[in-house]
């Protein structure tokens, strides 16, 4: 079992506990999770590792050099515009997708 913090993509600065039972995300600090059972937030723990290896799959089959610095700048870029329009959970899921 362990514990991760969780931004809250409503309010900057604040971060919620989610505890993970591998590979399951079980509990959440949250209002949404303490009055329906579940939240946003355990997705986003959920799928934060797929997401990491999706991402670091995909920088590493650029090649080495400006060509890979141009590629994570580009996927740093799609990710943000993603989360700002579609929130956090959509923009990982479409990096898993397109990376794997």
């Amino acid at each position: 079992m362990k514990t991760l913090k969780v931004p809250s993509e409503s309010q900057e600065g604040v971060y919620y506990t989610v505890t993970v039972v591998d590979p399951y995300a079980v509990e959440c600090t949250c209002k949404g999770f303490r009055y329906h059972s579940r939240c946003k937030h355990l997705e986003w723990a959920e799928i934060r590792p797929l997401f990491e290896a999706a991402w670091k799959r995909c920088l590493e089959e650029a090649p080495e050099g400006a060509k890979r610095e141009k590629r994570a700048k580009a996927m740093k870029a799609r990710y943000a515009e993603l989360k700002a329009s579609k929130g956090t959970s959509h923009a990982m899921w479409e990096v898993i997708e397109k990376c794997s």
